[in-house]
């Protein structure tokens, strides 16, 4: 036997003892075993997503991996929270540190938005604004003077004069109304007058854009009359199919009577002789003695450069 030879001062094979293996050896893997395993789990990159290729592990934890630096980086204000151990920044914080890391973490605190916080499902990752983001901004103190100005040029919040529009359509029905009502067109046997501005719709703006002024006006007009012929009173209403900004637009105007008016046919015929036709396109330099050539004429003399001068 093996102590017999020993106590004999024989020698022993130990040949025989290289087979056998620590079964501590079996449960205990080694720490390169660990990172490759954890290593091999990893299939994307932790900050863009991307998949395949070459994936390096985080050396704190080795648990996320990143496909390059600068995706490292951009993770690290996120990572940082849940990266490593106690155990793993004890260890290297014991090892001295070369300048470049030390220019790096010098680079990752500037970054830090000083949330230490680790992530849940109710706090995300924060988006991280400019400086100039973060605060309120001071407004320059504009003073009441210059905000007097025309609707033409720009508003003081608009100093550059790029681009800027505003609509003014409620400036020009109320100028209607002070035109068109009341308009009145004497006869010897009476008179048409104008009443109410039932309708005016379209658009009517003066916009700015790079420096110059620009003035839309596309609007379409029904005006109620009365025909007063002694002792006779006949309704009707008066349209206008579209009323522009250039004066030199022809405008096609339309009178209607009243088609519930039981007057007798010559009275009838003395309202529609005074009023106008029933369609009339009127150019700029057209005349006339009847109640649609003067609503015309009010139209391009006290409107259109009214608008213009805006």
């Amino acid at each position: 036997s093996d102590d017999a030879k020993l106590e004999l001062g024989m020698p022993v094979d130990y040949s025989k003892f290289e087979s056998i293996v620590d079964s501590d050896d079996d449960e205990k893997p080694s720490s390169e075993a660990k990172v490759t395993k954890t290593a091999s789990k990893v299939s994307k990159c932790a900050n863009c997503g991307a998949s395949g290729g070459k994936l390096r592990s985080c050396t704190a934890c080795k648990k996320v991996a990143y496909c390059s630096t600068s995706c490292q980086k951009s993770d690290w204000q996120f990572h940082k929270r849940t990266c490593g151990s106690s155990a793993s920044k004890s260890a290297s914080s014991n090892k001295v540190k070369p300048s470049k890391p030390v220019a790096r973490k010098k680079q990752e605190e500037e970054e830090d938005d000083d949330d230490d916080e680790p992530i849940t499902w109710y706090k995300h990752r924060e988006t991280k604004l400019p400086p100039s983001a973060t605060g309120p901004v001071k407004q320059e103190t504009v003073s009441p003077e210059s905000l007097e100005r025309s609707t033409s040029s720009a508003s003081a919040w608009n100093a550059a004069g790029t681009w800027e529009e505003r609509d003014v359509k409620n400036w020009a029905k109320d100028k209607l109304k002070a035109i068109l009502e009341g308009l009145r067109r004497e006869f010897a046997e009476g008179a048409v007058v104008g009443r109410d501005l039932s309708k005016c719709d379209g658009d009517a703006s003066v916009g700015l854009i790079r420096g110059r002024a620009r003035k839309i006006c596309d609007l379409s007009l029904e005006l109620k009359i009365r025909v007063n012929l002694g002792e006779h009173a006949i309704d009707g209403r008066v349209t206008v199919a579209e009323l522009t900004h250039d004066p030199n637009e022809p405008l096609e105007l339309a009178a209607k009577l009243s088609s519930k008016s039981t007057h007798p046919a010559h009275i009838l015929a003395l309202a529609r002789a005074r009023l106008g036709p029933e369609t009339l396109l009127l150019p700029p330099d057209a005349v006339g003695d009847t109640f649609l050539h003067d609503l015309a004429s009010a139209l391009r003399s006290d409107f259109i450069p009214a608008f213009l001068a805006l």
